[in-house]
């Protein structure tokens, strides 16, 4: 499911790593259960959903960053002809403690938009989530995770929406809903993975989350739970093959909608830096649901000089970011380029359908964005931006046109300790 994030424009160059490309290993006989185990298993080759759920952060660290911003909102919560200037404030700290078999990250991030000249009130949104890895032994490890987000949704626009981080794992198009949602949200979310390698070439994963969508009076509130089961196979250190299987009940409204949906996945490492992957299968659904397959089709590219690259294409079952929408139909891609020391420049853009929540209503929303960023990194604690961003969205045949301008000032202070090595 999607998980919104608030993470600030130097978390992507200044205080995050970087995607690994290294491979599966061929063999575990020799591997204790050591500090190691953990990163070796976050560098192996896995379907993008276990990725996810098995975060794994380099060491114990305190991350503070302060971020702030002054530009130009076209549609101030979504609201078209609601032009301001902005100023804005956010702020991220985040605690990573890593022992001899367990990874742990607590994290709040914050978002606070003044409007000056205007009689239109204080904005702010905020993101608290928590992620525990732990190596049950050295072929069994244990995620989790949990997320809480609360205030006006629409801010995310304004600050380091998911795609400005290529890198992220799992790749979406989420920041469209960055112009879809008017007034204030309570976003709750939560999961748990399982994976076990049954042996050196084969694993399986089991895992189960729900989340919980309110929109405070915008409309009807949401909440889903899941249960999901894969295997996998790997031919070699670059190429894996699996069937994934999960079932799902939505609550919308006064709605229920129960799904099932099998499908087949790859993931294929064609170089150290370039990798393909694929899923696509049937879905089945009680009466009131729609849709009746799903697929994921997604190449991404990152160098160790920096740049990255990625394209993509999917159809899903909706997380119920949108009211009314059970299934996302999107197309996305995104690149950075440049020298992360210096200069660099990301653009990326994205178009998703929304579709509706039973089968007697169309798609109800659908919505497009494109945005690019001009980046100078200023010392080793600081950086300078240039960000332009607009949105469209059509929904009951109201046109929704939103374009943000704005410059960003990012300072990063940041403490690493033994990675117990």
């Amino acid at each position: 499911m999607t998980r919104p994030s608030l993470e600030l424009v130097c978390a992507v160059l200044l205080c995050s790593s970087p995607w690994n490309g290294h491979a599966q290993q061929a063999s575990r006989e020799d591997r204790g259960l050591s500090a190691d185990t953990l990163a070796d298993k976050s560098e192996a080759l896995r379907p993008r959903s276990v990725n996810a759920g098995l975060n794994v952060e380099n060491g114990t660290s305190l991350d503070l960053m302060v971020s702030t911003s002054y530009g130009n909102d076209s549609s101030v919560n979504n609201i078209p002809g609601l032009s301001s200037q902005f100023n804005s404030l956010q702020a991220r700290l985040a605690l990573g403690l890593r022992t001899r078999r367990s990874s742990m990250t607590l994290a709040h991030d914050g978002t606070v938009l003044l409007f000056p000249g205007s009689d239109i009130a204080l904005q702010q949104y905020q993101v608290t989530s928590f992620n525990l890895t732990h190596a049950i032994s050295r072929v069994t490890t244990l995620g989790f995770n949990v997320t809480n987000s609360y205030g006006a949704d629409s801010v995310r626009a304004t600050g380091s929406v998911s795609l400005a981080a290529v890198n992220t794992q799992p790749i979406d198009n989420s920041d469209v809903l960055a112009a879809v949602v008017t007034g204030k949200t309570l976003r709750q979310s939560g999961g748990v993975v399982l994976d076990h390698e049954i042996s050196a070439t084969r694993a399986f994963t089991i895992g189960g989350g729900g989340s919980f969508n309110n929109f405070l009076g915008a409309g009807a509130s949401n909440d889903q739970f899941n249960l999901n089961g894969a295997y996998r196979q790997y031919y070699g250190p670059h190429l894996l093959v699996g069937a994934r299987a999960e079932g799902s009940q939505q609550n919308f409204g006064s709605g229920t909608c129960t799904t099932a949906n099998l499908t087949g996945f790859a993931a294929l490492r064609i170089t150290s830096n370039l990798r393909v992957d694929g899923s696509v299968g049937p879905a089945f659904g009680s009466a009131q649901c729609t849709g009746q397959y799903q697929f994921e089709a997604i190449v991404s590219q990152q160098t160790v000089r920096g740049t990255r690259v990625y394209v993509g294409t999917s159809r899903h079952r909706g997380n119920g970011s949108v009211t009314g929408s059970l299934w996302e139909t999107s197309g996305y891609g995104g690149m950075e380029i440049g020298n992360p020391r210096k200069f660099t420049f990301s653009a990326n853009g994205g178009y998703t359908n929304y579709h509706g929540g039973t089968a007697s209503l169309a798609s109800d929303v659908t919505g497009y964005f494109v945005a690019g960023t001009l980046r100078r990194q200023i010392g080793f604690i600081a950086e300078a931006a240039l960000t332009m961003r607009h949105f469209q969205r059509t929904a009951s045949s109201v046109d929704l046109s939103r374009t943000l301008f704005f410059a960003t000032f990012t300072c990063c202070a940041q403490s690493r300790g033994s990675n117990g090595k």
